[in-house]
């Protein structure tokens, strides 16, 4: 898929900005200059901190040439946040969008890959105002990692823009660019600079000053890294964005930082100027200790400060960081994080002055879409007093809540999202009040072993800036249950619909507590139910201290006999099993027989299928462009073998899509609604599936996938058999 990374650095973009902000931000104007929804999953996130809603309008920037989007309108209510998914607005492979509303807001964009599991990703906040310089501290160009610089003239005219190459030994390039009115030019790194330089920098890290030459049309900056084949299936993709910094400051400073474990951190530092720069790093660790680096960088250059190095492994912890040039001299910095061998990694630019006030429009925690997410906020007060912070977070439904906690003089502070259970399963904005002058960041981590993740510094906010007070967090609602019926011996799986769910959810049958409880995520919960005699009882749902009960009642009934097994197929099908459990005691006792009907071994029939059609075989996995016909073919003939429709497909874990090599079997009351239903044994039927040599296989995975935390449902997927 490299096509799409040449397709998007080919691409002028027609934004037709109607002139430069003002030099004071009024936090209702935000330009994203970078922004793709082909191979990329693309969010805006709005934050409405304001005691009444906002009316925001999104103009989404296209191609030339292209069909002009409708201005999208959406009125945030007071105190709220909401996530907006661009890919469902336009199809576009690159765009960029400005955002206006009539309150003050804050604005970040997010970017995914990876499929449903987001494989990776990043994050940057909105940019409010055109500038004739920016500075990127960060930058290089080899065989690992292809990077982009994004220019954006929001201008009539054409500008010429000048970047000055900065490497990490004082050799300084210059080149030229030609940006057309009112468009975007994509500078590919490891493409351009080969090319204009004679191979200079290949190889080589780099900081950049990127300059409009043209007078009164100023730009806008972003810098995109990709590395571990982030367009090629199968590799594991990493990558980061940062926008520019529009000033050089004679201090910088970083809210985060952790040198340790798999993870890297790195400072960059530009010197762009013409004379050498000695700077001073204060390292800020949570236990109140710090630690300083000094060195001395050449007139036109850049520096790498290798953090864990730095610290120590005997130190290595969370740490913030201030990054100070002596005698008033001018740099740019940025700091990089990677992690699990260079797996994904974040950067963000830090930011030049401490504020009592911060603001973040992205937060997520736990559960979405199968995938488990975790937001940490870290806040460095480097001043000689504590600090008193009330930290407002506001969820998309216009609730809320605060809490007050200290950050002591001269450390880092880590504030996890996980330990407020009304955020579980929630997407939300976060507000900082402190009493001392701090500095704020936000990072974002998802998947098993924090596969992804992002970062990025708060929009610092002026006194002034009034956060509002949001109502109080939601309870739970339950909107129905299914199946609504069970056996008086428990052990029926039941789907919860509702709102509000988080991790800590429970479930109760007529009082008592459900065997298990399984939160997907914030609208669906699957219950266990416990034994319980004949008749209709209530089903609640407790979450944060907070109760729903269902509309609807569970109903008990006394189970029937086991039917005796169907006259046709027994052959193929073998003797039936008299006992089978599903539910074993820690003492090896069955809590749970069940007795006919129970399918029989079918590995037969599965390996008859592979040796006819190997071809459907080797072609079963979707992560290589196959289909599921091995599947449906194996249903079909499972079905014609054993005289019983029973046999279905299978949707994995119960919300994520079709299975590619499960089949089900339902054990439900002969005549009842299949589809969906999670009364089901499951089989294996595909040994090494998506490798190199897959072949036939026959392995019963119920009490695995239970024990695992995950359920399966029946389904025909839509196809006849």
């Amino acid at each position: 898929m490299k096509h799409v990374v040449r397709f998007v650095a080919a691409l002028c973009l027609a934004l037709a900005i109607p002139g430069v902000a003002s030099a004071q931000p009024d936090y209702k104007t935000w330009y994203l200059a970078e922004g793709s929804t082909g191979f990329f999953e693309e969010e805006i996130l709005i934050a409405n901190p304001n005691g009444v809603a906002a009316n925001v309008s999104i103009q989404y920037l296209v191609p030339v040439g292209s069909p002009t989007p409708a201005l999208k309108q959406i009125t945030l209510p007071a105190t709220s946040r909401t996530t907006v998914k661009v890919n469902q607005d336009i199809t576009i492979h690159a765009l960029s969008a400005i955002i206006t509303s009539d309150q003050p807001i804050i604005v970040e964009r997010s970017l995914y890959w990876g499929g449903a599991g987001r494989q990776g990703g990043h994050n940057t906040v909105g940019v409010q105002a055109p500038q004739m310089e920016w500075f990127l501290a960060e930058g290089v160009s080899n065989a690992i990692f292809d990077e982009f610089i994004l220019i954006s003239n929001p201008n009539n005219a054409t500008v010429e823009v000048q970047i000055d190459y900065l490497g990490t030994d004082g050799i300084k390039d210059i080149d030229t660019y030609t940006v057309a009115a009112n468009s975007r030019r994509t500078i590919h790194a490891a493409v351009d600079l080969d090319s204009r330089f004679g191979g200079r920098f290949r190889n080589r890290t780099f900081s950049a000053k990127v300059k409009s030459l043209t007078a009164g049309n100023p730009i806008i900056v972003e810098r995109s890294i990709y590395w571990g084949g982030i367009f090629a299936a199968g590799l594991n993709p990493g990558g980061t964005n940062e926008a520019g910094v529009t000033q050089l400051s004679d201090t910088w400073r970083f809210g985060e930082g952790y040198a340790g474990g798999t993870f890297q951190t790195f400072l960059l530092v530009a010197n762009p100027g013409e004379t050498e720069v000695t700077i001073d790093t204060t390292f800020y660790l949570e236990d109140g200790s710090t630690t300083v680096d000094t060195r001395t960088l050449p007139a036109n250059s850049r520096t790498n400060i290798w953090v864990n190095a730095e610290i120590g492994p005997a130190n290595a912890k969370a740490f913030s960081a201030t990054v100070k040039a002596r005698n008033g001299g001018q740099i740019a910095s940025e700091r990089a994080m990677y992690w699990g061998n260079f797996r994904e990694g974040h950067v963000v630019a830090g930011v030049t002055a401490e504020a009592a006030k911060w603001g973040f429009a992205e937060g997520i925690e736990d559960r979405f879409n199968g995938v488990a997410y975790d937001s940490y906020f870290l806040l460095n007060n480097a001043g000689l007093t504590d600090g008193s912070v009330k930290a407002t977070f506001m969820l998309e439904d216009g609730t809320g809540f605060s809490d007050t906690f200290t950050v002591a003089a001269q450390s880092r502070y880590t504030l996890i999202a996980a330990r407020y259970p009304q955020l579980s399963n929630r997407r939300f904005s976060a507000f900082f009040e402190s009493s001392v002058p701090i500095v704020a960041e936000r990072t974002v981590y998802w998947g098993a072993g924090y596969y992804g993740g992002h970062a990025s510094a708060g929009v610092p906010l002026p006194d002034a800036f009034v956060v509002g007070t949001p109502a109080a967090v939601s309870g739970p609602t339950v909107t129905s249950i299914a199946p609504a019926y069970g056996t008086t011996n428990g052990g029926t799986d039941v789907t919860i619909k509702g709102t509000n769910f988080g991790m800590d959810t429970t479930v109760t049958f007529g009082g008592v507590n459900a065997q298990t409880s399984q939160v997907i995520d914030a609208e669906t919960v699957v219950a266990r139910t416990p034994g319980h005699a004949a008749g209709a009882v209530a089903v609640t749902v407790t979450t944060n201290g907070q109760n729903a009960t269902s509309p609807t009642n569970f109903t008990y009934e006394v189970p029937p006999p086991p039917p005796p097994p169907p006259t046709s197929g027994t052959t193929a099908r073998g003797a039936p099993v008299a006992v089978y459990c599903t539910n074993f005691a820690s003492n090896g006792v069955c809590n749970q027989p069940i007795t006919w009907p129970f399918p029989q071994n079918a590995f037969g029939v599965i390996n008859q299928l592979a040796i006819e059609r190997r071809d459907l075989l080797v072609n079963s996995c979707h992560e290589f462009g196959g289909n599921n016909n091995f599947m449906f073919e194996a249903v079909r003939r499972l079905r014609t073998a054993t005289g019983s429709n029973r046999w279905g497909l299978n949707i994995k874990r119960g919300n994520q899509g079709l299975s590619q090599d499960i089949v089900t079997y339902f054990y439900g009351p002969e005549g009842t609604e299949m589809e969906g239903d999670v009364r089901v044994y499951i089989f294996d039927i595909i040994g090494g599936h998506c490798g190199n040599n897959p072949g036939p296989n026959w392995e019963d995975v119920t009490e695995k996938t239970r024990a695992g935390g995950t359920i399966g449902r029946w389904t025909t997927a839509g196809q006849s058999f």
